[in-house]
């Protein structure tokens, strides 16, 4: 054995145990590049604390205050200067929703760091506890990190003992400097030959866009928020019907609309601008309207008194004015001073729009531009439809949105995991 003649061709026979490669001699080969569980919970620790610090920044910049005890008096249009300079609302605090996600399988790994330590990627690390238990996968692409967190237990309630089960894949990235959180749960719960499955997938891209959606059975939701221009676009449905929301970018006119099962309008809102000029609500069988004015965009009144319960008292010439209206607002904080009234069988023409029938001159939208957005939804629906892409069938619509999720998780370990918790109840 010897004989120089005899020696392993590794180029040959690789699998040879001669042809392993010993990390302790040779680190720098590149088989020895191998990532374990720490470094796992290291990259989970950078961006952890990279959202963090981006929520810290948020929270900073927030001029949210509350209200306090106080009541003012003898308010005219000009103490507003608040609502006049404050900066419109904007979507960026939802980049922030997900961060629960990070620091959530931070705090996960960083539990299980010493049960999981010789784990390498692409393999399971199980935790079997009395509760909930896991089964952990990572895999590493330079800064791009993916997390496969199934979670598992047995429940009982009246009906017996019940099987959980929770399948999550994360995957997160820095593209261009900007953090990407991709993730979806498959979520199934019931009785082997008998599961409830449903499934929620969200894509967030900092300074960019928000998208959320899930799916059971012939239901689905799907919303898309532009952290840029504020743009939303939602479609939901139910037993009940459809529901359909879209902010315009452009106009900053936002559109909340119910149809029922033949997708004829059941009830619509609509708010203008980003600083709620007008809000408008219909239900169209009911034929019942209510409307809330912005006072803030109204001339005519001289002043206003608000208390500590946001309740109003607006005066012209010394009288009451809108006695027969439901007034509210606030000084302290984010100012703003609203109507609203509600109306039975009533057509709103210009004088009631205007509100030239209590003696004040509404000027925050016009009347043809509001009675032109009724029209549209009223006679035009189908427009929605087409302005957020959704136009099929619900089925088609469900497929459509399947394809947005680029990843789920192995749906073969969770039958395993079924039949292995299903023979445990037996």
């Amino acid at each position: 054995p010897t004989d120089p003649e005899c020696e392993v061709d590794c180029t040959v026979t690789p699998t040879d145990p001669e042809c392993a490669v010993d990390c302790t001699v040779t680190p720098t080969d590149p088989e020895c590049d191998i990532d374990t569980f720490s470094d796992a919970v290291a990259l989970l620790n950078m961006y952890a604390n990279r959202v963090g610090m981006l929520e810290e920044g948020e929270q900073e910049g927030s001029n949210v205050s509350f209200l306090t005890n106080l009541v003012y008096t003898g308010l005219t249009r000009e103490d507003f200067t608040e609502y006049d300079e404050r900066i419109p609302w904007d979507n960026d605090g939802m980049f922030f929703e997900m961060s629960f996600v990070v620091v959530e399988h931070k705090s996960i790994f960083e539990q299980y760091e010493d049960e999981c330590m010789e784990v390498q990627e692409d393999n399971y690390c199980t935790i079997l506890t009395e509760n909930e238990s896991h089964k952990l996968k990572f895999s590493i692409d330079g800064n791009k990190l993916y997390i496969e967190d199934i979670r598992y237990q047995i429940y009982s309630d009246f009906n017996g003992d019940i099987i959980w089960i929770h399948a999550g894949l994360i995957e997160l990235n820095l593209v261009d400097d900007k953090v990407v959180i991709k993730y979806v749960r498959d979520v199934s719960e019931g009785h082997e030959g008998n599961m409830i499955s449903r499934y929620y997938y969200d894509e967030i891209v900092e300074d960019n866009y928000v998208l959320s959606m899930a799916i059971e059975d012939s239901n689905y939701y799907y919303q898309y928020v532009s952290l840029v221009d504020s743009e939303l676009r939602l479609i939901t449905n139910s037993e009940e019907g459809l529901a359909l929301n879209y902010t315009n970018p452009e106009t900053k006119i936002s559109y909340n609309i119910n149809f029922d099962t033949e997708k004829n309008v059941d009830r619509f809102n609509i708010v203008w601008g980003e600083n709620d000029l007008l809000r408008y609500k219909e239900n169209v069988n009911e034929k019942q309207i209510v409307i809330w004015w912005n006072l803030l965009e109204t001339n005519g009144w001289d002043t206003v008194d608000i208390n500590d319960s946001q309740d109003i008292v607006m005066y012209k010439d010394g009288q009451l004015v809108l006695a027969d209206y439901d007034l509210f607002g606030s000084y302290e904080g984010r100012q703003y001073l609203i109507a609203k009234k509600i109306f039975e069988n009533t057509p709103i023409n210009e004088l009631i729009f205007t509100l030239q029938t209590e003696g004040l001159s509404f000027t925050g939208v016009s009347y043809s531009d509001f009675v032109a957005e009724i029209d549209e939804i009223k006679n035009n629906s189908i427009s929605f439809f087409e302005t957020i892409d959704f136009t099929g069938t619900e089925t088609e619509i469900i497929q459509e949105l399947d394809g947005m999720v680029p990843f789920r998780v192995d749906g073969n370990i969770v039958t395993i995991i079924v039949e292995e918790l299903t023979e445990s109840i037996q």
